[in-house]
């Protein structure tokens, strides 16, 4: 790894240095490791100019929107960039942005000591998971915007995820046969059947928005075989779930800042599987 790049984290306070340390250590290969520290050391670098006087938990949803802003139009003052990127480029870093404050929100190293007590409230009025009906609502709106754009297994986990609570281990198993078309009259509703920690089986009925997703996925799959699935055939993850959680909340219009703080363990309506 580059020690440039290692001295400007040593810098950090210690619990921001200790927690990029275990972000960085959760990475499973030695090229996303050594990505992950050259994207959090660029944006380490630009925030210690921008605003020095900002720690990195500190950081809200506006300075990495101004920092993707700057690495779109091309960054001055000899901070790693002299030309526009790609918006693909940029889209990647904000990723793995992202993916650094989720990681903090889900180890507690991220203060969200004012989403706790509305979490806790909205919970004690009848809102389960800590979601308030109305992030419910752009979670939905989201989860179709990131179908739109062609983010079919991203859109589908987070749709399965918020109708069934089911952990990120059991979405992982999620396979063709899990679907069932039930009869109701004249007609037929598409449900998923999830095993619970209890040795049973629950159905939750599929969001109607997303049977396309659900059918599309399952085609030509044998009945066993799961059907979410990361871009290079790997098993989706804790993270790779949370990063599509946060994506899809910002997609529908929650505040960067909010969305950040979510973490899939939020949405846990019911107990399957642990």
């Amino acid at each position: 790894m580059n020690g440039a790049d290692i001295d400007v984290v040593d810098t950090l306070d210690e619990l921001s240095r200790q927690t990029v340390t275990a972000w960085l250590q959760s990475a499973p290969s030695h090229g996303l490791r050594k990505t992950r520290l050259r994207v959090v050391a660029a944006f380490l670098r630009w925030l210690h100019a921008a605003e020095p006087a900002l720690g990195l938990l500190a950081v809200t949803g506006a300075e990495v929107d101004h920092y993707c802003a700057a690495l779109a139009g091309g960054l001055a003052g000899g901070q790693g960039v002299s030309r526009p990127l790609a918006n693909a480029t940029v889209t990647r870093k904000r990723a793995i942005l992202t993916s650094l404050y989720a990681f903090a929100w889900r180890s507690g190293a991220l203060r969200t000591s004012q989403r706790a007590a509305k979490a806790a409230e909205d919970s004690n009025s009848g809102t389960s998971g800590g979601f308030t009906r109305d992030e419910r609502r752009l979670l939905r709106r989201g989860i179709a915007r990131l179908a739109a754009d062609g983010r079919s297994t991203e859109a589908a986990a987070v749709a399965l995820l918020e109708a069934t609570g089911a952990c990120v281990d059991v979405l992982a198993t999620v396979a063709p046969q899990d679907f069932r078309l039930v009869a109701d009259g004249d007609r037929e509703h598409l449900v998923i059947v999830i095993h619970t920690s209890h040795d049973d089986f629950v159905a939750y009925p599929v969001p109607s928005a997303v049977h396309s997703l659900v059918r599309a996925l399952c085609h030509g799959r044998p009945a066993a075989e799961p059907i979410l699935r990361r871009d290079n055939s790997k098993a989706i993850d804790q993270e790779w779930v949370s990063t599509a959680l946060i994506q899809a909340a910002i997609a529908g219009g929650l505040p960067e800042q909010q969305a950040i703080c979510l973490d899939p363990r939020m949405l846990r309506l019911h107990t399957p599987n642990g």
